[in-house]
């Protein structure tokens, strides 16, 4: 198959679109696929990330004033888009669109260049023209959250068991299975790739500030993250804290570790999968609702108070005193979520690419 992926990535929007695209990507590379992303070259932008895990990246230009880019033109980037896919010069059997400004009428103009669209999505805010809609979040109304949003012969892969993790969670999982925590001293903290709030560095002010004994925290930060110096900086005073900056072993930094605190984005699903309890701070509007779904679920636990150090000392101070809540919410986290999603996404797109063949023949 031949699949393009239309992702972006930047300082502002994060990194978690292209990074559970890469995941599929990887999943799709195991069986032959040739993936090429087309993102736009925003400040922040995982470009070279996509090439070091060996995906041909196009890039779409943007205005010097970052203030510009915030804005996002249908029309243009359309034309762009298939600007490149003609580039290509080769059949598009997929083009998966993960990207929150566009609709139905980007794809309708994109449909006559890709045999299939799939569009993954969080929000169901907006109508689409595809041939597969992926919302990967728990809701109670998910089967019909996107009724009046896709056709009724578009299929939809709804729910947890649809994540786009990749494969390092699954094998861990199934490498080292989870052991309920006698302790919580070896705490994770991490927000995404880009953590615009820099949240990281209040929770390791409130972790300092509870003069906690006996305990190892690791920081993860990604590429994205404009306050990479400060937090390195802060890390380096305390000597029980270690920095890792954009890391690809996530799944045994996580292994390793009691209790995570951070944000609301894939990184859940990847906590579950492991069955790593957390402490789950929102960082963007995107994540808000799914958060309270799962949080009603009992699978995370949910901080909606005042995103202060205070606020976060007392949040981490109640769970570290509360190790059987803690294994509650690892236990449930791994009843929900098997870490095999982008296998079913991936036979998904198989299927129906077997099934166009067999109505042109």
């Amino acid at each position: 198959m031949n699949v393009v992926i239309r992702a972006d990535s930047s300082n502002i929007i994060g990194t978690g679109h292209v990074m559970r695209c890469l995941a599929l990507a990887k999943e799709l590379e195991e069986a032959n696929t040739n993936i090429n992303f087309i993102c736009r070259e925003s400040q922040g932008n995982l470009s070279k990330w996509i090439k070091k895990n060996g995906f041909g990246v196009f890039g779409i230009p943007v205005s010097n004033d970052e203030r510009m880019n915030l804005v996002f033109e249908q029309d243009f980037d359309s034309c762009e888009t298939i600007s490149i896919i003609k580039k290509m010069e080769k059949t598009i059997d997929w083009l998966i669109v993960d990207h929150y400004d566009i609709d139905i009428g980007w794809e309708r103009i994109l449909r006559p260049y890709a045999k299939n669209i799939m569009v993954i999505d969080d929000l169901a805010n907006r109508v689409h023209d595809c041939a597969v809609i992926l919302d990967q979040n728990l809701f109670f109304n998910m089967s019909e959250r996107y009724d009046a949003l896709v056709s009724n012969d578009c299929v939809r892969l709804l729910g947890p068991q649809y994540a786009l993790l990749r494969k390092e969670f699954r094998s861990s999982r199934l490498r080292h299975p989870r052991r309920l925590a006698s302790r919580s001293g070896q705490i994770m903290i991490s927000f995404g790739g880009s953590d615009p709030g820099n949240d990281t560095l209040k929770v390791l002010e409130a972790v300092e500030g509870l003069a906690l004994q006996n305990v190892a925290i690791k920081v993860v930060i990604g590429g994205a993250n404009p306050n990479k110096a400060e937090i390195m900086k802060k890390c380096a005073e305390m000597d029980y804290v270690k920095y890792y900056f954009q890391v690809d072993d996530m799944s045994e930094l996580m292994e390793e570790s009691d209790l995570f605190i951070g944000g609301g984005g894939s990184t859940v699903w990847e906590r579950c999968c492991i069955g790593l309890p957390g402490i789950v701070i929102p960082i963007a509007y995107n994540q808000v609702n799914p958060m309270k779904e799962l949080a009603k679920a009992g699978i995370i636990h949910l901080y909606e108070g005042e995103k202060s150090v205070r606020g976060y000392m007392d949040e981490i101070e109640f769970a570290m005193s509360n190790l059987t809540y803690l294994n509650d919410l690892a236990i449930k986290g791994m009843k929900i979520y098997d870490g095999a999603g982008t296998i079913r996404v991936s036979k998904c797109m198989r299927r129906i690419c077997r099934e166009y063949s067999s109505t042109l023949s």
